[in-house]
């Protein structure tokens, strides 16, 4: 209570010091600048975030510690924890004193839980699911419940949680079967309760004469009712729905699909299914009932998630499965996809079905989209057509079309068998206003000559944007364009060619003076060779060109004289990409920068966005940014800029020493090149500053801080610079600040990916490893380097670039999609799409290691499917030189 009674009255004296000054930053800012920015921020604060309003991000790679600690937010201050309180520790589980024995009261336990910070019974936990967890915040306040099922039967069992009071804050319900002694847990399901939500529950799969433990996790104090159950007949979740064919009917007659919101995250079982490769999977069930002449896509592309389709034999009353038929994997589809639409699946049936849509994920939902398609599966067998899944239609021949691929009523000047040509109210199918399978024109327009002609039209009226009523290119008959016309938003007809800058047939001019949108010169204008002349006093006109020529040409001897001469002493770009000289950061009797004070210096600005202010930054672009910087003192300045040592990127600032003259001012000009998609934004680059009369003590100090750094520099080097700070009248330090991100591209942040020991599999030129790039499992092939000179070595790097290069540009289904390679180190390695199966080895011998044999169907089509992608490299001229089934 004491606690925090004391958390509110700083709150308040802090929003009092804010609102006095004027200035809004965090509650975490010691001397608020400007608003939302803070000169730095109070422990437990996170030292990036320029407003000083989030909390320290724990770094799990590292021991707990004052420079690592772990917080949490108590009544919008971030806290660190008090470790005598609530002791921390990196396992799972923070150990058995904070078990709450729940028992059965016959089949139900319902209790109150009060997660509490100042509560002894609450943890400051990891948990059983740290990998699934939803924010960067590791560590929440934890209540555990230890259910035991001795004695108990059942077929699930079924946890919910709910809000007992107003005070509403996100808790997330683990469970686990784990002993608390295990180093590690296997998650066995997730479930989220968001504030406003009535409740949060999940089923899982029920074990005898097991001990459950159940993690209730907040970053805030809540108060929650917690209800277990174990009767088969009772279960906390929902069918997504039973669609019959009246509801596709409907969908059919108002030709749209039909998107919903599948609640996976709060309203799905969690279980292993028989058919899922031992995955442990969350989801919903629904059945279908296809209409007989139409096909159903079942698609979830837009979400661009991992899914998974299981089919089953039926859905029972109580929602348990029966049966599993079949399994689609919804992971990398194909990239005629629109961008973001790389994972989901895109499934196409008939008849009746019963259905579970799963996640790997328990705390994520999925927007689920049934769509009509097919009709009369696009006639397929008469060979009119076929059903198209990327497209989401038919694709039909030519002469056939409509949503089913019959035969066209008029193609290529014929008409259908059952049209009679002599009929006055028949149109051509195709033109505007003609798209009835009886190839009769559209509502608002009439036949005329076989054509479709607007009632705008015949009434001589200003019709719709494709219409015209007169000019050059305008058939009045039926206001349209002519072939090779365009209509403008004038609704005047020009011609396609127009605007192209070269004079075509039909054209007087293009793109020059005097020259109107249409391509005709303006009235009282001629064309003369292109050029629109006024009709009268052309003569001085020419010399007036002639003249002009005249200039342009010594204009232009003069330039390239110039730059015949410059380009000798010219600097090559690549300069400005190599690393930069290491300037020992000295900071010792330093003042730090405070921008809030006068200072002898004036930096026009800190915060650098190299001209991509809200923009990201390509990668392998050279870009530069001025600043001015003033020496307001009347003695000598040098200022030096300590630049990051790192192959991700280069800053490189010209010059890196710079000195100004007492009441002088100077431009540096900072260059930043970007070899790889990282992590910039926020970044400091530092910077110190010294104040001498004399110019020369400066030179001695930079020479001495000159190829030194934390290791390097000695007690001999301290006296020296003992020595020459007598001489020195001030000295400062500060941070630029980058403000522009990193494209995203193939060039990738080896940091980012998450590599797992051991390897996957080893070959000739490299090893492969199993890694996660931002949520996408992938595989990573590092290549073979040891034992090479550096000829090979060189020789090899050129090649795994040219491949990474070529394998970057290839797109099809049946080649492994390529997500990008690292190529800023010398250790190159290669990243593609991982495929959880496995190679085909594992399979095609008889006594394989997953004793599966392949039906002569599946075989075949692995057949076909490889000679597919065999066929799209040789079309494209390569050739794969390696293939085999490892």
């Amino acid at each position: 209570m004491f606690a925090t009674t004391t958390q509110h009255i700083i709150i308040i004296i802090l929003l009092f010091i804010y609102i006095s000054n004027g200035l809004l930053c965090g509650v975490g800012c010691v001397n608020c600048l400007y608003n939302g920015y803070c000169e730095s921020c109070m422990k437990g604060y996170n030292p990036n975030d320029k407003n000083c309003s989030e909390c320290f991000h724990f770094n799990p790679r590292q021991s707990i510690s004052e420079e690592n600690p772990v917080t949490i937010q108590r009544n919008g201050i971030c806290v660190i924890v008090n470790q005598a309180l609530h002791p921390l520790t990196m396992n799972w589980h923070p150990g058995t004193k904070y078990n709450t024995i729940a028992s059965f009261t016959d089949s139900t336990i319902q209790t109150d839980v009060n997660i509490s910070y100042e509560e002894i019974e609450t943890a400051v936990a990891i948990g059983p699911c740290a990998s699934n967890r939803i924010t960067n915040k590791l560590f929440k306040l934890t209540r555990i419940m230890e259910i035991d099922t001795t004695g108990k039967s059942s077929t699930l069992i079924n946890f919910e949680i709910k809000f007992k009071t107003n005070i509403q804050s996100q808790v997330i319900m683990s469970v686990t079967t784990n002993s608390p002694s295990d180093s590690k847990a296997n998650c066995l399901g997730q479930s989220i309760l968001k504030p406003g939500t009535t409740r949060a529950y999940m089923a899982l799969t029920f074990y005898n004469n097991t001990k459950y433990y159940l993690f209730l996790q907040s970053e805030e104090d809540v108060e929650v009712i917690f209800t277990t159950e174990i009767d088969p007949s009772k279960v906390f979740f929902n069918l997504i729905g039973r669609f019959n064919q009246t509801f596709f009917n409907n969908l059919i007659h108002k030709d749209e699909s039909y998107k919903i919101n599948v609640p996976i995250s709060s309203q799905g079982i969690v279980f292993s299914p028989e058919c899922a490769n031992n995955l442990y999977l969350r989801g919903m069930a629904f059945t279908v009932s296809v209409p007989e002449d139409y096909s159903l896509l079942i698609d979830t592309t837009t979400s661009n998630k991992l899914a998974y389709l299981i089919e089953i034999n039926k859905v029972t009353e109580n929602g348990l499965t029966d049966g599993c038929l079949d399994v689609w994997v919804g992971r990398k589809w194909n990239d005629w996809l629109a961008d973001g639409e790389e994972l989901g699946l895109s499934v196409r049936t008939t008849g009746n079905h019963s259905f579970f849509l799963m996640l790997d994920e328990f705390l994520e939902d999925i927007e689920l989209t049934f769509k009509m398609i097919c009709h009369n599966d696009c006639h397929y067998n008469e060979g009119h057509g076929f059903c198209n899944l990327i497209t989401k239609g038919c694709e039909c021949k030519e002469g056939y079309g409509y949503d089913d691929c019959s035969e066209l009523c008029y193609y290529n000047g014929k008409w259908r068998n059952d049209i009679n040509p002599s009929d006055s109210s028949t149109c051509y199918y195709g033109e505007i206003g003609c798209k009835s399978r009886d190839c009769t024109c559209d509502e608002g327009y009439s036949t005329k000559e076989h054509r479709c002609v607007s009632n705008t039209c015949l009434n001589k009226i200003i019709g719709g944007k494709d219409e015209c009523l007169e000019g050059s290119g305008c058939n009045t008959d039926i206001c349209r364009c002519n072939e090779n016309y365009i209509v403008t938003e004038e609704q005047k007809c020009k011609l396609i060619t127009c605007g192209n800058g070269r004079i075509e047939e039909g054209e007087e001019c293009d793109n020059t003076t005097s020259c109107n949108n249409y391509c005709q010169c303006e009235k009282g204008y001629i064309s003369q060779n292109g050029i629109c002349q006024k009709k009268e006093k052309i003569w001085w006109i020419s010399i007036i060109i002639v003249v002009g020529c005249g200039i342009i040409i010594i204009i232009m001897l003069i330039s390239i004289f110039y730059f015949v001469f410059r380009t000798k002493k010219s600097v090559s770009i690549s300069v400005y990409r190599t690393q930069q000289a290491t300037y020992y950061h000295d900071i010792s009797r330093a003042i730090k920068e405070n921008k809030g004070i006068e200072l002898p210096y004036k930096i026009e600005r800190n915060d650098l966005s190299f001209g991509n202010e809200g923009k990201t930054t390509n990668i392998n672009e050279t870009r530069f940014q001025d600043v001015e910087i003033e020496n307001k003192s009347s003695k000598w300045m040098t200022i030096i800029f300590h630049t990051p040592k790192t192959p991700k990127y280069v800053f490189y600032f010209e010059p890196q020493i710079l000195t100004i003259k007492g009441k002088h001012k100077k431009t540096e000009t900072i260059m930043m090149t970007l070899f790889c998609t990282t992590k910039i934004m926020g970044m400091k680059i530092p910077y110190t500053i010294y104040f001498s009369k004399k110019k020369e003590t400066l030179k001695e100090i930079t020479h001495l801080l000159k190829d030194k750094d934390f290791e390097t520099w000695n007690e001999k080097d301290k006296e020296n610079m003992s020595i020459l700070m007598k001489s020195v009248n001030k000295k400062y330090y500060g941070n630029f600040i980058i403000a522009t991100e990193a494209t995203n591209s193939t060039n990738l942040d080896l940091d980012e990916l998450q590599i797992r020991e051991p390897p996957i599999g080893n070959g000739a030129m490299g090893t492969v490893y199993l890694g996660k790039y931002r949520s996408i499992p992938v595989a990573v092939k590092q290549f073979h380097w040891e034992n090479l000179s550096d000829k090979e070595m060189e020789e090899l790097k050129e090649e795994v670039i040219g491949e990474c290069e070529l394998v970057s540009k290839l797109r099809n289904p049946f080649i492994v999609n390529y997500i990008g390679s690292v190529t800023y180190i010398p250790e190159i390695c290669m990243v593609t799409i991982y495929m959880p199966l496995g190679s085909l080895s594992n399979y095609i011998r008889k006594d394989n290691s997953e004793n599966i044999i392949l039906p002569f169907d599946l075989k075949m089509r692995i057949l076909f499917d490889t000679s597919k992608g065999m066929v799209f490299l040789h079309e494209n001229n390569i050739m794969h030189l390696d293939l085999k089934p490892d």
